[in-house]
């Protein structure tokens, strides 16, 4: 084999006893390849991280936590009265709805059951209560169109409603 070596190649392939006496001093000052073991680092209730013990009873520490649980319960509060007022929304919205519905359900059937002659909020109003879709679209069109295969879809007919509940 015609092989040409560079003399830092040479030295890898072949390591002097120089070169093993300080491979292994490395490998025993990391104490036999055992980890060091450090403390675990945990967050308090404070949000800082820290490995030590804290004095449980003091003054200052039940201080800092009754303001960490009174932060805590007003955030809460704050949090239930955004639900509450959301869901009250949503009902006043389905009352709005109910109450659009059978007038728009009328107005549809007297276009001959054209969905691009209803406004928006009848269109709504019309497939959240009989339909029970709600229409996500930017525009009227994509509206129209989702009404439109919604109704083929569930082949509903409103003439057939209004004339029983005639």
């Amino acid at each position: 084999m015609n092989v040409d070596m560079t003399d830092t190649q040479r030295s890898i392939i072949q390591p002097s006893d120089t070169d093993l006496l300080l491979g292994s001093i490395v490998r025993e000052s990391n104490l036999g390849g055992s980890d060091r073991k450090l403390p675990q680092r945990r967050m308090n209730t404070w949000g800082e991280i820290n490995n030590r013990c804290v004095v449980g009873n003091s003054a200052d520490r039940n201080r800092k936590l009754k303001e960490v649980m009174m932060l805590a319960k007003s955030l809460e509060t704050v949090n239930r009265s955004q639900q509450v007022s959301k869901s009250n929304k949503e009902a006043d919205e389905m009352k709005e709805m109910h109450a659009k519905a059978p007038e728009a359900i009328a107005k549809y059937i007297s276009k001959g059951c054209d969905a691009s002659k209803l406004t928006i909020p009848e269109l709504e109003a019309v497939a959240r209560v009989e339909l029970t879709i709600t229409l996500k679209g930017k525009d009227k069109g994509e509206k129209v169109a989702m009404f439109k295969s919604k109704v083929a879809e569930m082949s509903w007919d409103p003439r057939a409603g209004a004339a029983a509940s005639a």
